[in-house]
């Protein structure tokens, strides 16, 4: 307790600035304990740290100057859940907030509110408020005062509440019984910046790791120290003595997608003429994310593209996949929805052949009115599905508004990803609303009827930034109730886009799991898309 006094009285010494850290969760913070000052903002930051057979990684965006989202993924070895059965290993994924209250002032810490796992699993369920001081340009300290996992050492009843028995169970769902709840614990802890590249870090931890200790490991003590290097500008390296008993490593990189350098644009044509073909042959990465089997599959291989004009409003195109090398085909977990499998029986699709048409379209674009463009699109949509797909927007320029609607009547391709088709056939479809937030900040709400039949509603927030990144993230909710749906509850994702140069990108959607609810058809080039793209 001595350790959190000098916590206490360090709060409210003079101000100054300071370099942020991140803890082994993904958020601001010190070893394990969070901290109330936050990343400047659009910050993106990546981290990895081990300890105690723990791996945990995450992906941190800035989303704001204050409010911090991470999305998280840990390996746990010999983890015991509240009926003291014992899990050998098992994969779980968390998503977390942190969001700055009060700026540091020259009498005021920081003060910050945060919620680790807010829709997993429960397994690293915790809530948190806390205080940062700056003393001077090196020395920063922290006290705060955490619920759940976070008060698993040293809590205290306080009256908000009882905290109902958590499970390990199939995530997605918010527990709001539960935050702030239960028994609080004080931490703390303080960074002192050695000199440029090189920090001390040490706190006191309100985690006892119940469901960890004498099993992964043994919690010896409350106190946590370690050294942090950085050895270039955004990356940092640091070891650890944790819990008196165990050697921690971990790792974060940073970088800021609005200071990163646009890539070059190729110079114009010197007159603008027709193609009769344009075509390109590119290697192309398909990852499979979070498998609770393993963490990471992928196949690779060559894509061959294709687009023939036909005329200004007529396009031909399509893409060819061969695949040299991959483990997607491993997949051993069968699909258990209780839904049309729409998307759970992905993994079939790269089992049956090697060289897929992914995709081969006959689309028409047109404008019948003022500010109304329209698509009509046939054949083999995507991977997975074939049949008609049209779309009408309506937009005026400058307009921060827009609205379309789509409507489409799809057949499930075969597993070979050639011409046949297998019995299931659908009509989907969606009224959409897109707002342009400025500063890059995108919003669009997708209401209608998704491929299983269900009906729902789709939030997507995005930020685009002038270098080419952009970064956001949707959530699906729908008629299936969430015991139907299964593992996640809900569809839900991030989705993000880099950009490659020579007007190239990597665009990829990571969900934390593939289920049928909430599932839509993909579209290349949807209205929205285009028109956002032109100049």
């Amino acid at each position: 307790m001595r350790y959190l006094f000098v916590c206490v009285i360090a709060l409210f010494w003079p101000v100054a600035a300071q370099a942020q850290h991140y803890n082994s969760y993904g958020l601001p913070g010190l070893i394990d304990m969070p901290v109330a000052s936050s990343a400047p903002d659009a910050e993106l930051a990546f981290t990895l740290s081990h300890f105690a057979g723990q791996t945990r990684g995450s992906a941190t965006f800035q989303l704001s100057n204050r409010l911090s989202a991470s999305l998280g993924y840990a390996r746990l070895r010999n983890l015991a859940d509240a009926d003291g059965r014992v899990y050998p290993e098992i994969f779980d994924r968390s998503f977390g907030l942190h969001y700055r209250l009060f700026d540091e002032t020259k009498n005021r810490p920081a003060i910050a509110i945060g919620v680790n796992d807010l829709v997993g699993t429960g397994v690293y369920a915790g809530e948190y408020v806390v205080a940062t001081k700056t003393l001077s340009p090196h020395f920063s300290a922290t006290l705060g005062l955490g619920w759940g996992r976070l008060a698993s050492y040293g809590g205290t009843a306080l009256p908000l509440g009882d905290r109902p028995t958590s499970d390990i169970g199939e995530g997605g769902t918010i527990a709001g019984n539960a935050l702030f709840r239960g028994d609080a614990a004080l931490f703390g802890g303080v960074h002192y910046q050695l000199r440029d590249d090189i920090a001390l870090i040490a706190e006191y931890s309100s985690d006892g790791y119940r469901a960890e200790n004498g099993r992964a490991f043994t919690h010896r003590s409350p106190v946590n120290v370690g050294l942090s290097y950085q050895p270039r500008n955004g990356l940092a390296l640091a070891a650890y003595y944790q819990y008196g008993s165990e050697i921690g490593l971990h790792a974060h990189y940073r970088l800021d997608p609005k200071s990163v350098a646009a890539p070059p644009v190729p110079p114009p044509e010197p007159a603008p003429r027709m193609r009769a073909i344009d075509w390109e042959l590119k290697p192309y990465i398909l990852p499979n994310l979070f498998d609770p089997d393993a963490p990471l599959r992928a196949d690779f291989g060559i894509a061959s593209t294709a687009a023939w004009q036909i005329s200004p409003r007529v396009t031909l195109s399509g893409s060819l996949r061969q695949r040299i090398a991959g483990n997607l085909h491993q997949t051993t977990r069968e699909s258990d929805s209780h839904l049309p499998h729409v998307r759970s029986d992905f993994a079939l699709y790269g089992r049956e052949g090697d060289l897929d048409i992914n995709r081969l379209t006959l689309t028409w674009r047109g404008q019948p009115l003022p500010h109304i463009s329209t698509r009509i699109t046939a054949g083999l949509l995507e991977e997975m599905y074939a049949g008609l797909s049209a779309e009408m927007l309506w937009q005026k320029p400058d307009a921060p508004f827009a609205v379309g609607v789509e409507i489409n009547a799809l057949q499930q391709r075969g597993f070979h990803s050639d011409f046949r088709l297998r019995d299931y056939q659908v009509i989907s479809g969606h009224g959409s609303l897109y707002w342009d937030a400025g500063a890059g900040r995108h919003v669009q709400l997708d209401v209608g009827r998704y491929l299983a039949g269900d009906w729902g509603a789709t939030l997507t927030l995005a930020r685009h930034f002038e270098s080419g990144w952009s970064l956001g993230a949707f959530a699906t909710l729908t008629d299936v109730p969430f015991s139907q749906f299964g593992e996640g509850s809900f569809d839900k994702g991030i989705i993000f886009t880099i950009p490659l140069g020579n007007g190239r990108a990597l665009s990829q959607t990571i969900r934390p799991v593939t289920r049928d609810g909430g599932a839509r058809v993909y579209i290349d080039d949807r209205l929205y898309v285009i028109a956002r793209a032109s100049p």
